[in-house]
Protein backbone atom coordinates (compact mmCIF):
# COMPACT_ATOMS: atom_id res chain seq x y z
CA UNK A 1 0.00 0.00 0.00
CA UNK A 2 1.36 3.55 -0.81
CA UNK A 3 1.65 5.49 2.73
CA UNK A 4 3.87 8.13 3.69
CA UNK A 5 5.94 6.57 6.63
CA UNK A 6 7.90 10.04 7.40
CA UNK A 7 9.29 13.31 6.57
CA UNK A 8 12.62 15.44 7.71
CA UNK A 9 13.99 19.01 6.57
CA UNK A 10 17.15 18.78 5.03
CA UNK A 11 19.78 21.06 6.75
CA UNK A 12 20.74 22.07 2.98
CA UNK A 13 17.24 23.04 1.86
CA UNK A 14 18.39 24.96 -1.65
CA UNK A 15 15.52 24.22 -3.84
CA UNK A 16 13.28 23.06 -1.18
CA UNK A 17 15.27 19.90 -0.78
CA UNK A 18 13.67 17.49 1.89
CA UNK A 19 14.06 14.01 2.37
CA UNK A 20 10.90 11.35 3.24
CA UNK A 21 9.96 8.16 3.63
CA UNK A 22 7.68 7.37 0.58
CA UNK A 23 5.90 3.97 0.16
CA UNK A 24 8.80 2.50 2.44
CA UNK A 25 11.47 4.13 0.04
CA UNK A 26 13.90 6.60 1.36
CA UNK A 27 13.72 9.73 -0.88
CA UNK A 28 14.88 13.55 -1.28
CA UNK A 29 12.52 15.51 -2.70
CA UNK A 30 13.22 18.85 -4.39
CA UNK A 31 10.16 21.18 -5.56
CA UNK A 32 10.30 24.12 -7.54
CA UNK A 33 10.16 27.45 -6.36
CA UNK A 34 6.98 29.25 -6.43
CA UNK A 35 8.24 32.91 -6.79
CA UNK A 36 8.30 32.97 -10.57
CA UNK A 37 4.50 31.91 -10.27
CA UNK A 38 5.17 28.11 -12.60
CA UNK A 39 3.73 25.59 -10.71
CA UNK A 40 5.60 21.95 -11.13
CA UNK A 41 4.91 20.45 -14.38
CA UNK A 42 5.37 17.17 -13.08
CA UNK A 43 7.66 14.87 -11.27
CA UNK A 44 11.00 13.22 -12.33
CA UNK A 45 12.99 10.88 -10.11
CA UNK A 46 16.41 11.10 -10.26
CA UNK A 47 18.14 7.77 -10.22
CA UNK A 48 21.72 7.76 -8.93
CA UNK A 49 24.74 5.52 -9.96
CA UNK A 50 26.02 2.87 -7.93
CA UNK A 51 26.64 4.14 -4.27
CA UNK A 52 27.05 7.73 -5.39
CA UNK A 53 25.41 10.25 -3.10
CA UNK A 54 22.67 11.83 -4.64
CA UNK A 55 24.37 15.23 -3.89
CA UNK A 56 26.42 14.93 -6.35
CA UNK A 57 23.59 15.22 -9.00
CA UNK A 58 23.15 18.66 -7.65
CA UNK A 59 23.44 20.44 -10.98
CA UNK A 60 21.11 17.89 -13.01
CA UNK A 61 18.78 18.79 -9.95
CA UNK A 62 18.92 22.86 -10.59
CA UNK A 63 17.92 22.30 -14.12
CA UNK A 64 15.04 19.86 -13.83
CA UNK A 65 13.73 21.81 -11.01
CA UNK A 66 14.75 25.45 -11.73
CA UNK A 67 14.44 25.18 -15.81
CA UNK A 68 12.27 22.42 -16.58
CA UNK A 69 9.85 23.33 -13.27
CA UNK A 70 9.53 19.45 -11.85
CA UNK A 71 9.33 17.95 -8.56
CA UNK A 72 12.15 15.99 -8.14
CA UNK A 73 12.01 12.92 -6.22
CA UNK A 74 15.75 11.43 -5.63
CA UNK A 75 16.70 7.95 -4.81
CA UNK A 76 20.25 6.54 -3.46
CA UNK A 77 20.58 3.32 -5.83
CA UNK A 78 22.61 0.94 -2.79
CA UNK A 79 23.62 -2.27 -5.07
CA UNK A 80 25.08 -3.67 -1.96
CA UNK A 81 21.64 -4.59 -0.35
CA UNK A 82 18.50 -3.85 -2.70
CA UNK A 83 18.40 -5.78 -6.17
CA UNK A 84 17.95 -3.41 -9.29
CA UNK A 85 14.39 -4.72 -10.22
CA UNK A 86 13.34 -4.11 -6.36
CA UNK A 87 13.72 -0.11 -7.36
CA UNK A 88 11.85 -0.44 -10.82
CA UNK A 89 8.76 -2.21 -8.93
CA UNK A 90 8.67 0.39 -6.16
CA UNK A 91 9.16 3.58 -8.49
CA UNK A 92 5.27 3.73 -9.63
CA UNK A 93 4.61 2.96 -5.89
CA UNK A 94 6.66 5.64 -4.59
CA UNK A 95 4.93 8.22 -7.07
CA UNK A 96 1.41 7.14 -6.11
CA UNK A 97 2.53 8.26 -2.03
CA UNK A 98 3.82 11.00 -3.14
CA UNK A 99 0.54 12.04 -4.89
CA UNK A 100 -1.31 11.35 -2.00
CA UNK A 101 0.95 13.45 0.07
CA UNK A 102 -0.02 16.13 -2.78
CA UNK A 103 -3.68 15.68 -2.63
CA UNK A 104 -3.88 15.54 1.53
CA UNK A 105 -1.71 18.64 1.32
CA UNK A 106 -4.15 20.47 -1.08
CA UNK A 107 -7.02 19.78 1.33
CA UNK A 108 -5.60 21.40 3.56
CA UNK A 109 -4.71 24.37 2.51
CA UNK A 110 -4.83 26.61 -1.07
CA UNK A 111 -0.73 26.19 -1.63
CA UNK A 112 -0.33 24.52 -5.79
CA UNK A 113 0.90 21.73 -6.16
CA UNK A 114 2.43 19.94 -8.90
CA UNK A 115 0.24 19.70 -12.13
CA UNK A 116 0.01 15.65 -12.40
CA UNK A 117 -3.26 15.75 -13.99
CA UNK A 118 -1.71 12.75 -16.83
CA UNK A 119 -0.69 10.78 -13.54
CA UNK A 120 2.49 10.45 -15.62
CA UNK A 121 6.20 10.56 -14.29
CA UNK A 122 9.51 10.40 -15.67
CA UNK A 123 12.65 9.13 -14.72
CA UNK A 124 16.63 9.92 -15.34
CA UNK A 125 19.29 7.83 -14.17
CA UNK A 126 22.66 7.24 -14.54
CA UNK A 127 24.67 4.21 -14.58
CA UNK A 128 23.30 1.13 -12.87
CA UNK A 129 20.41 3.74 -12.35
CA UNK A 130 20.03 4.42 -15.48
CA UNK A 131 19.42 0.45 -16.51
CA UNK A 132 17.24 0.88 -13.99
CA UNK A 133 14.82 3.87 -15.45
CA UNK A 134 15.31 1.27 -18.37
CA UNK A 135 13.65 -1.35 -16.45
CA UNK A 136 10.81 0.54 -15.35
CA UNK A 137 9.82 1.41 -18.50
CA UNK A 138 10.28 -2.37 -19.96
CA UNK A 139 8.37 -3.70 -17.16
CA UNK A 140 5.86 -1.11 -17.14
CA UNK A 141 2.26 -1.94 -18.92
CA UNK A 142 0.00 0.39 -20.73
CA UNK A 143 -3.48 1.42 -20.03
CA UNK A 144 -6.52 0.03 -22.07
CA UNK A 145 -7.51 2.29 -24.12
CA UNK A 146 -11.12 1.83 -22.99
CA UNK A 147 -10.56 1.21 -19.02
CA UNK A 148 -11.20 4.25 -17.63
CA UNK A 149 -11.12 2.82 -14.32
CA UNK A 150 -7.54 2.18 -14.64
CA UNK A 151 -5.77 5.29 -12.25
CA UNK A 152 -2.74 3.48 -12.36
CA UNK A 153 0.66 5.46 -12.99
CA UNK A 154 2.06 5.86 -16.54
CA UNK A 155 5.83 6.17 -17.30
CA UNK A 156 6.37 9.11 -19.99
CA UNK A 157 10.15 9.97 -20.91
CA UNK A 158 13.28 8.02 -19.55
CA UNK A 159 17.11 9.99 -19.67
CA UNK A 160 19.31 7.37 -19.38
CA UNK A 161 22.50 8.80 -18.78
CA UNK A 162 25.45 5.91 -19.52
CA UNK A 163 23.76 2.37 -18.65
CA UNK A 164 25.63 -0.50 -17.36
CA UNK A 165 23.71 -3.49 -17.49
CA UNK A 166 25.49 -5.89 -15.17
CA UNK A 167 24.56 -7.91 -11.94
CA UNK A 168 22.34 -9.15 -13.78
CA UNK A 169 22.09 -8.32 -16.98
CA UNK A 170 18.52 -8.16 -18.67
CA UNK A 171 19.00 -6.18 -21.93
CA UNK A 172 22.37 -7.69 -23.06
CA UNK A 173 22.48 -11.10 -21.43
CA UNK A 174 23.73 -13.48 -23.36
CA UNK A 175 22.29 -16.34 -21.58
CA UNK A 176 18.46 -15.54 -21.13
CA UNK A 177 16.07 -13.54 -23.86
CA UNK A 178 16.97 -10.40 -23.83
CA UNK A 179 14.62 -7.74 -21.86
CA UNK A 180 12.27 -5.93 -24.57
CA UNK A 181 11.09 -2.56 -24.72
CA UNK A 182 8.65 -3.26 -26.90
CA UNK A 183 5.14 -2.28 -25.95
CA UNK A 184 6.57 0.28 -22.89
CA UNK A 185 4.03 3.21 -22.59
CA UNK A 186 6.73 5.68 -22.43
CA UNK A 187 6.47 8.34 -25.07
CA UNK A 188 10.63 9.17 -25.19
CA UNK A 189 13.40 6.95 -24.25
CA UNK A 190 16.88 8.33 -24.26
CA UNK A 191 19.60 6.57 -23.90
CA UNK A 192 23.62 8.80 -23.78
CA UNK A 193 26.87 7.76 -23.30
CA UNK A 194 30.60 9.25 -24.08
CA UNK A 195 32.85 7.91 -26.03
CA UNK A 196 35.40 7.74 -22.01
CA UNK A 197 32.80 5.12 -20.93
CA UNK A 198 34.61 2.52 -23.17
CA UNK A 199 37.81 3.20 -21.00
CA UNK A 200 36.01 2.47 -17.88
CA UNK A 201 36.31 -1.35 -16.41
CA UNK A 202 32.62 -1.82 -18.06
CA UNK A 203 32.88 -4.85 -20.07
CA UNK A 204 31.89 -4.00 -23.42
CA UNK A 205 29.31 -6.20 -23.98
CA UNK A 206 27.11 -4.38 -21.12
CA UNK A 207 27.85 -0.64 -21.61
CA UNK A 208 25.54 1.98 -22.86
CA UNK A 209 26.26 1.59 -26.60
CA UNK A 210 25.42 -2.23 -26.69
CA UNK A 211 22.33 -1.76 -24.30
CA UNK A 212 21.43 0.83 -27.39
CA UNK A 213 22.54 -2.04 -29.85
CA UNK A 214 20.10 -4.36 -28.07
CA UNK A 215 16.89 -2.09 -28.07
CA UNK A 216 17.61 0.01 -30.76
CA UNK A 217 14.87 -1.26 -32.98
CA UNK A 218 11.62 -0.83 -29.75
CA UNK A 219 10.54 2.30 -30.54
CA UNK A 220 10.38 4.92 -29.36
CA UNK A 221 14.35 4.67 -28.91
CA UNK A 222 16.63 7.44 -29.15
CA UNK A 223 20.13 7.63 -28.69
CA UNK A 224 22.77 10.15 -28.23
CA UNK A 225 26.89 9.65 -28.21
CA UNK A 226 28.11 12.78 -26.48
Amino acid sequence: QSTIMSTNASTENDLNWREAVLAGVKVSISEPPTTDGVPSQGVTFLLTGAMIPEREYKSTREVLCLEQHQTVIGIFINVLTTAHAWYAERIPVVYQAYILQEEQKKEKSSSTTANNAKNRFNVVGHSVGAKISLLVAATAKSKASNDEKDTSPQIERVLALDPVDLNPSVFTSQRTTPLSLKGTPAHTILVTWADASSSWSIPPAHNASAIFDEIQKEPPMTNKKA
